[in-house]
């Protein structure tokens, strides 16, 4: 039976705690058991596997979590949950501590603190973090605890139950929070856009649960679909598909998956390869799966579909981004709110092209 863990909590000096050399998050980057990393390569490893997750396309996956959780940790002040630490059974390198649980954390406290030691000495904000200690040096109860921590997930929110929670705080006078600030808590200005997509696709939701207009079609499952609508409305409207015209297609089904929506356009209006509409009319008798195999069938008799081209502006890209690796331009990009809502676009746009790679993909 695992023991019973006894803990107590304080604020500790962040020079006191280490990182834990054997993080298994770190795991392609340390051997277990090995000779530890040093603590400045640790910190690095961690920002860059933050920065670098992949393989996920739904809204609780952030862009880069590192930035985002430093961005909210600075807005709030201090951490919202204590990280988790152990005592040493001796002293390392000045350190009494090792992080469990925290590492993300504590690294940006270290940071933090660096920055503010630099500035003022006499008012330190950052130099020490809420903290649940175990006094216990034993190691069975460190891997009891990297266990719980790192195999036994917290389950993530529903895209829809976090999109209900934000539209109720926008929207709750008592809350006393506006779009900039629940952005700032969330991790920063580059999540705005996201989340006032969210609520507003959760304001479009109630609106079909509410209207008599559209029966007993309303389900909360479509919140994905109502979601790529609020992302693509820019597009969408101009060519007719307002809200009300949305909730018309959701209301008889016509959209097959929530993927689809970002292709509504093109289905809608084509005029370059389907001057016709014949495509608008499988859409409306049929729905979106075999509106979208008609579209295929067209691109393919109208134009000479050359993949290398593809490749040739891919590289082109690249080679016009990797220019921004200059620090100079990074300053400049980071200073000027609408460059950064063009990167936020440009990323937006890269996404849909790579989920569209994985739906061509899916065909062989």
């Amino acid at each position: 039976m695992v023991d019973v863990l006894e803990t107590s909590k304080e604020n500790v000096d962040v020079n006191q705690i280490m990182l834990n050399p054997e993080n298994p998050r770190l795991g392609s980057a340390i051997e277990f058991g090995g000779d530890p990393l040093p603590q400045a390569v640790l910190q690095n490893n961690l920002q860059m596997l933050a920065q670098g997750e992949q393989g996920k396309s739904d809204l609780t996956t952030p862009r880069d979590s590192f930035k985002a959780l430093k961005a909210s940790i600075i807005q709030m002040g201090r951490i919202s949950t204590s990280i988790i630490i152990q005592k040493l059974d001796k002293p390392v390198d000045g350190f009494l501590y090792k992080v469990l649980e925290g590492n993300n954390r504590l690294t940006i406290y270290k940071q933090l603190h660096n920055d503010e030691q630099s500035k003022d000495k006499e008012n330190l904000k950052w130099a020490k973090i809420p903290a649940e200690i175990i006094t216990e040096t034993n190691e069975k109860y460190y891997h009891q605890i990297q266990l719980t921590a790192h195999l036994v997930q917290p389950k993530p929110w529903e895209p829809f139950a976090r999109a209900k929670y934000l539209h109720y705080i926008k929207n709750n006078p008592t809350s006393e929070l506006d779009y900039e600030e629940i952005a700032e808590i969330c991790g920063g200005r580059t999540r705005k856009k996201q989340i006032e997509d969210e609520i507003n696709a959760y304001d479009l939701m109630l609106k079909w649960k509410e209207s008599d207009k559209y029966g007993n079609s309303y389900s909360s499952a479509k919140f994905q679909h109502v979601y790529q609508y609020e992302t693509n409305k820019l597009k969408l409207n101009p060519v007719g598909i307002n809200d009300e015209k949305f909730l018309e297609f959701l209301d008889k089904d016509k959209i097959d998956e929530a993927r689809h929506v970002r292709s509504l356009k093109d289905i809608w209006m084509n005029p370059k390869i389907d001057p016709d509409g014949v495509i608008k009319q499988t859409f409306l008798k049929r729905g979106s799966s075999e509106a979208l195999i008609e579209l295929k069938n067209l691109e393919r008799t109208n134009e000479n579909f050359n993949e290398n081209d593809i490749l040739d502006i891919c590289k082109r890209l690249v080679s016009e981004i990797d220019k921004l690796n200059d620090f100079d331009d990074r300053k400049y990009f980071a200073q000027k709110i609408e460059s950064l809502e063009t990167l936020e676009e440009t990323s937006s746009v890269l996404n849909h092209f790579i989920e569209e790679i994985k739906d061509i993909k899916k065909d062989f």
